[in-house]
């Protein structure tokens, strides 16, 4: 038997990190594609847990606002808008 992964929020934010920094120093990702390819990566497995995701638009747009990379951070922001946008209407 094996026990299912539980992805906590924290280690969510420290595995995105990890990635981003290995990533750019040793495979020299750009942010808007180390971006797109963590989140669609990650997409699959988080997209029905609204605090996971939370975590990742958050974490993605932190490292992104550090590298300089306003235009990303400004998409992320909108789109995590837009995803609690919609889940706060299908609650409705």
């Amino acid at each position: 038997m094996y026990n299912k992964l539980e992805i906590t929020p924290d280690w969510l934010e420290k595995s995105i990190n990890y990635e981003w920094e290995k990533s750019k120093r040793l495979r020299g990702f750009d942010s808007n594609d180390l971006t797109h390819l963590i989140f669609e990566d990650l997409y699959r497995i988080i997209k029905e847990n609204p605090a996971l995701l939370k975590v990742t638009y958050e974490t993605l747009a932190k490292l992104n606002e550090k590298d300089g990379n306003t235009d990303m951070v400004d998409h992320l922001n909108s789109k995590k808008q837009q995803f609690f946008n919609q889940v706060v209407v299908h609650r409705g």
